[in-house]
């Protein structure tokens, strides 16, 4: 598989070092812990049978040129946690409202974001 990462990073020649360029992150609106509660407010706890009373993931996404959102994966323990996790993430209905940049150019953005919760 490749990945275009659009001008994320630069191969140097001379080493074959990969260098990140100043890239400024994508902004959602009010913020990601708006993000974080938008999620938490779509997220389906009745889905998840576990005896862990703490559940842990991250959640991975590509946020794109126009702020939408596009290969969501979770990654953790709890393969009924990470699914509604990512169901969660999908039926969000707000966009990014500025995408990432570099140079002031427009570029996807692959966000990783931990989610934990605590179900009683």
């Amino acid at each position: 598989r490749v990945k275009n990462n659009e001008g994320l990073r630069n191969i140097n020649a001379e080493n074959d070092e990969i260098e990140f360029q100043n890239v400024e992150t994508p902004e959602f609106p009010n913020g990601i812990n708006s993000l974080r509660e938008k999620v938490a407010e779509l997220f389906y706890a009745d889905g998840i049978c576990c005896d862990d009373k703490e559940l842990n993931t991250i959640l991975k996404f590509v946020v794109e040129k126009d702020g939408s959102l596009s290969e969501i994966s979770a990654d953790g323990e709890i393969p009924a946690f990470n699914k509604q996790a990512e169901i969660a993430l999908y039926l969000l209905s707000d966009k990014f409202q500025k995408p990432g940049t570099v140079n002031g150019n427009a570029v996807r953005y692959v966000f990783r974001m931990p989610i934990r919760m605590r179900l009683e």
